[in-house]
């Protein structure tokens, strides 16, 4: 365990040596007096052993693959909190255009799992790992095939303040056809990630989810994924609750990365909350129905004439057996 100076200077070499082995990838800022001492991010580009194909759906050249060697870089975005790197671990997240959102939970995992490990700087082993291991780990397969990157609709003039166009300039210059998708898939977007928003499956009445506004967004997809959607003043049946909590918190990494994906990361963690929440709350209504507060003189119902208890105190005791003092008088 290192002192917060002692933290202060591993910081400090770790910035220096990332900022000489990565001067291209690498930007950081220094605030003495701020908790977090060094934010910054660092990009690193995952190697390719050979040409990959990918195709993009429904976009204007869809069904048609791209040949490429490289991929957009993955972007580590850091913070240290003043008890990195032994106390306190790395605050991070990554950004990448072209990785679905349970792979970057799930390397986000990993990486926070090294450092459980190594108690120690991992910065430049975070880049190594994402550049050498993190496909096989991801299990990533090719061809991939990307929907789009909404994020990265912005205009195209470098000294252009406001990066992200409105749907109406966006038609202006791709149609209205591209426009409307754009806008849909943006709605799509937002409701993924809308924490008063649940998922859960039906089973019937499919033909009265046809219109609901969740299909003319790509919601409603086939038999796996046959859903709707209802506010947080609808709650989801219980039965359903209680079995996916059951299987969230049982699950491994992997299928909980499948989950979050499926039903939100801020869902299934509201969820498991308010289950523990209800299960303190089931207990204290058990503790007030089956127990009652210890009295300040727990013996005085035993002198009231009034009470069921009245000269009872030694009830079933064989008195003889017991060790009193020789002056002591039983009345």
């Amino acid at each position: 365990m290192l002192d917060l100076a002692e933290c202060r200077d591993q910081q400090e070499n770790e910035i220096l040596a990332l900022e000489a082995i990565y001067s291209n990838d690498f930007t950081y800022t220094e605030t003495p007096n701020s908790t977090s001492r060094y934010r910054g991010a660092l990009s690193t580009e995952i190697s390719l052993s050979q040409e990959i194909s990918i195709f993009f759906a429904g976009g204007i050249n869809a069904g048609d693959p791209l040949k490429v060697r490289h991929l957009p870089p993955v972007k580590i975005v850091f913070s240290m909190p003043a008890g990195y790197p032994t106390d306190e671990p790395l605050e991070f997240a990554i950004e990448c255009c072209w990785m679905r959102w349970d792979w970057i939970k799930m390397l986000e995992r990993k990486l926070h799992q090294i450092w459980e490990e190594e108690k120690d700087v991992v910065l430049y082993n975070y880049s190594e790992f994402i550049k050498n291991s993190s496909l096989d780990y991801l299990q990533v397969e090719f061809p991939l095939k990307l929907d789009g990157f909404l994020l990265q609709v912005k205009c195209p003039e470098p000294s252009c303040k406001s990066q992200h166009k409105t749907v109406e300039e966006i038609a202006e210059i791709v149609g209205a056809e591209m426009a409307k998708r754009y806008s849909d898939l943006l709605e799509k977007q937002r409701l993924e990630v809308d924490p008063l928003l649940r998922k859960i499956p039906i089973s019937k009445n499919y033909a009265c989810a046809r219109n609901a506004h969740s299909l003319s967004v790509g919601f409603v997809n086939g038999p796996a994924t046959i859903a709707t959607r209802h506010g947080a003043s609808v709650p989801c049946p219980v039965n359903f609750t209680k079995r996916l909590i059951q299987e969230y918190l049982e699950a491994d990494e992997t299928k909980k990365a499948t989950m979050e994906l499926r039903y939100g990361a801020k869902n299934l963690e509201k969820l498991v909350h308010d289950a523990n929440i209800n299960a303190e709350l089931e207990t204290d209504k058990w503790m007030k129905s089956n127990t009652q507060p210890y009295p300040d003189e727990p013996y005085r119902h035993f002198n009231d004439k009034k009470s069921p208890c009245n000269q009872r105190l030694f009830d079933g005791t064989n008195v003889d057996e017991l060790d009193m003092p020789e002056d002591f008088v039983f009345v």
